[in-house]
Order: C-alpha cells, then structure tokens, then sequence
C-alpha cells in the first residue's frame, strides 16, 4: 500500500520561498515499487521526456507548478523550462527547479525502465517517479543496479526520496549529487555531502557547494528502504521533524510513513 504522509498546512500569507530553506531529514521505511507510465525503457542514455502534467499544483519555492521534466540521469526539472538529458550534475547545473535523488552520468540495463504514478484522492495525491534496474554509463549490463523514486505530495508539497535496491560490484570511487535546486541556480540549493570514508548514506551532512556529490562505490551506497524527506518552510508547510516508532511526528502530528 502506498505510504500517505500529512501534516500541518499554515493558514498565512504567501511569502517568497527558497529551496535552501527546506528542512532535511531521513528515516527509512519500505520501498514499494509502482507500476505505472513507462517514459523510457531499455538501455537509454541521456534523454529528457516530454511535459509531463502533474495532475495537481505544487509548490516548489514560492512557484506553484503543474508539470515536470523527468531525466534518465536521476533527477526531473519543475515546470516546462528547456532542460537538457546531457545534464549530469544537476545541482551545479544551469537549469533552475531541479529535484535530484541520484543525479548523474546514468543509463538503463536491458530490463531498465522509469515509470511514474499518480495515486490517492484528490487534496492528498502523490506523483512518483521511479527509475528501475539503472547503473553508471560506461559500466557493463549487470555491475549496477540501482532502483529510486521521487514522491511529490500534494496539499504537504513534501519531497520524499526512497531508494531501493541499489548495488555495485565495483570498488572504485564514484559519485552523484542529491538534492534540490531553486530557481536561483547558483545560491538556491539544499543538498548533500557523503565523503566516502567519512560518511555513510546514513549520516549524510548538509552541503555547503552546490558541487558537493555523494559517494557511489561498492561500500558506501544506500540500503534498502532508506529515505531523505524535505519539507517546506511556512507558509507552504510548518514541519519541525523528529523520529518516533509510530513514524515520522510534525509538530505533533503522526506523519504516517
């Protein structure tokens, strides 16, 4: 069954919004993959799709936006703004609005695929984005195979990424980068630093350049079912996070996982 997260909307005045302001946490919970809209399938490399309508408004930064881009390499722009498949590092890219689980050099195995989904009632739907059964361009059929999605919540305009099965059988150092970028490409960035050696997908720390990367190798990847959540500032969304066994608590309420 599909996880549903709510929590507490402000009623208050719309104020400007920047993606540095979101709050970062992580948990894990179970990855349950979908079933859905297939974009690209097979061993595509370097490809955009075309608009693709969300089915609700969210927003993102200040901007309410109503479609995506999605990019075989791990990450999907907001809104219609040309984007290229060629875009590797997509924080410290050009492109404004980016959203980015996995964001690099990627390209399917054979029985690759990214699909995505629009689930639940109106008022709280969520749109996922999965990428199946992908691995580092260049590697050979079989040596990656890494699974993730992105869910986009409607009415929270909550940002969840969850990982799946994600395996390397190499042991040389690689990276991606993880994380959001607003409309202001060089100073609107809320991302991700795993220095290989130093931390782990687990103890992930807050970037301080948008050039920051995560570190892919055979050691250090994600397990199963880990997640990294970010919740907008008010008045989009009010979110002070903790960790309970009951799931994920925002300001008093059960943000059910």
């Amino acid at each position: 069954m599909k996880r549903i997260l709510t929590a507490l909307v402000l009623c208050s005045t719309l104020a400007s919004a920047q993606v540095t302001g979101y709050t970062f946490f992580q948990y894990t919970t179970a990855y349950t993959p979908v079933v859905g809209t297939t974009i690209f399938t097979g061993t595509t490399d370097d490809v955009i799709s075309p608009v693709i309508p969300l089915g609700f408004s969210f927003f993102y930064g200040s901007t309410a936006f109503t479609d995506i881009k999605v990019c075989s390499n791990g990450w999907i722009a907001m809104g219609t703004t040309a984007a290229t498949g060629t875009n590797y590092a997509s924080i410290s890219g050009t492109v404004p609005n980016i959203i980015a689980p996995f964001s690099r050099d990627l390209q399917g195995n054979a029985a690759g695929n990214v699909q995505y989904l629009l689930s639940g009632a109106p008022g709280t739907q969520i749109f996922t984005i999965q990428w199946t059964d992908y691995r580092k361009f260049g590697a050979a059929v079989g040596i990656d195979n890494f699974n993730f999605q992105i869910n986009l919540y409607e009415g929270s305009n909550l940002i969840e990424f969850v990982y799946g099965t994600m395996t390397t059988t190499l042991a040389t150092l690689n990276t991606c980068q993880v994380g959001l970028k607003g409309a202001a490409t060089a100073t609107d960035f809320n991302n991700r630093q795993i220095t290989n050696g130093v931390h782990t997908w687990a103890t992930s720390v807050a970037g301080t350049l948008n050039t920051q990367t995560c570190a892919v190798i055979n050691t250090n990847l994600p397990a199963s079912g880990d997640a990294f959540l970010y919740s907008p500032p008010p008045p989009f969304l009010a979110v002070t996070p903790s960790i309970s066994p009951a799931g994920v608590v925002a300001n008093g309420s059960i943000v059910t996982i």
